[in-house]
């Protein structure tokens, strides 16, 4: 009989070298975390992800550490690097998702809410008369 190889590990060369690692946490844990589930084909080299790369063109010293905790939103998460710099920011592995944008449009939201009030005022009273009468007459 033939066995299966079946991989378990693997290893990878980051380009630029790299002093911490970590991953993103929010409240909830249902935002995707940001440097598990971004998982690429195997490849030795890792190609620099800007999107990775939390302190932007900023070069941050001395680093140290990584910390990450939740914020009050769940797609965000605060991230703070630590060492003889500090660096703090705000990153949304899942796209701030819970957001809304500025276009978003507030009056026909209300608008809505307030067609559906008014639907099930006026519909409450007929279905009550309704089941009234299905009692009296049944």
């Amino acid at each position: 009989a033939i066995s299966r190889v079946m991989k378990i590990e693997q290893a990878f060369r980051w380009v630029g070298g790299v002093k911490t690692l970590g991953i993103t946490s929010t409240r909830m844990g249902i935002t995707t975390k940001n440097l598990l589930e971004m998982l690429i084909p195997y490849d030795p080299v890792i190609p620099p992800e800007p999107r990775w790369i939390v302190s932007g063109p900023s070069q941050v010293l001395g680093v140290e550490g990584v910390v990450s905790a939740p914020s009050r939103l769940e797609s965000t998460s605060f991230v703070l690097a630590y060492g003889a710099d500090l660096f703090l920011d705000t990153v949304a592995p899942s796209q701030p998702f819970d957001i809304l944008s500025d276009s978003f449009n507030k009056h026909q939201l209300v608008g809505t809410i307030a067609g559906l009030m008014l639907g099930v005022g006026i519909t409450r009273p007929m279905v009550k008369k309704k089941q009234l009468r299905a009692k009296w007459y049944s």
